[in-house]
């Protein structure tokens, strides 16, 4: 300011500036989303064909499928990352979406098994939905392949809902279940894993195990950020 004047085209250039750098900044950030999802795509399209060289019954395939799977579930957040306009908040019923029919399609599950998503309408920072987006597909995954009946037919219930900060996941299918004890002291890589998810989500969880499996849990909503603090 000059003898009481404000220096306007100062300002402007400053706003000018500022402005100019926010989006170069943004530019790179869905670069970085980009480059990552083109990665992960190529590592899937590794992992698939080595899938072709084995048959159903393979346990090498479940092994892969379970890779692809794990690896998907944190593409798919890049590649809506880098579609979207909203560089941070991610749809959780598009990104659901996607992720159940990769999954039913990997497995090859055919029309036996129905998935029933229900989702409010949220959107989840990555910092959030990258480790509930690991926690599900795991949890898909073992129901794909152990939930169908002797009719090769099989239901899986997902509900996501917020409430007052926090969210609620409750997921159900009705495979053969598993015992509380068994689940409370996991002996196979899988229920680690979800164990581990659980403890990064900070998630309070029960065991719903009447008709089949089921697990509701309550974890908090977590600070925005473009980069995820998963320690995995």
């Amino acid at each position: 300011m000059k003898n009481g004047t404000i220096q306007w085209d100062t300002l402007i250039v400053d706003i000018t500036d500022e402005v100019r750098q926010q989006q170069v900044n943004e530019t790179l950030v869905q670069e970085i989303h980009h480059r990552v999802k083109n990665n992960l795509a190529i590592i899937i399209g590794f992992l698939e064909l080595q899938l072709e060289d084995l048959n159903e019954q393979s346990p090498e395939r479940l092994t892969l499928e379970r890779a692809m799977t794990r690896i998907y579930s944190i593409a798919e957040i890049h590649k809506l990352l880098h579609e979207g306009s909203n560089l941070v908040d991610i749809n959780v019923k598009k990104y659901m979406d996607h992720l159940i029919e990769h999954i039913t399609d990997t497995i090859n599950v055919g029309d036996g098994l129905h998935v029933d998503l229900q989702v409010d309408r949220l959107q989840m920072n990555v910092n959030e939905l990258t480790p509930l987006g690991m926690l599900l597909s795991e949890l898909l995954t073992n129901s794909a392949k152990y939930a169908l009946n002797r009719n090769k037919r099989g239901h899986i219930q997902i509900n996501i809902s917020s409430l007052n900060g926090s969210y609620n996941v409750r997921y159900h299918d009705t495979g053969p279940g598993i015992d509380k004890l068994e689940f409370e002291n996991p002996k196979d890589t899988d229920f680690n894993i979800v164990h581990l998810l659980l403890r990064q989500l900070e998630a309070d969880y029960k065991l719903l195990n009447k008709d089949g499996f089921g697990l509701e849990f309550t974890f908090k909503e977590r600070q925005k950020g473009a980069h995820s603090n998963i320690g995995i």
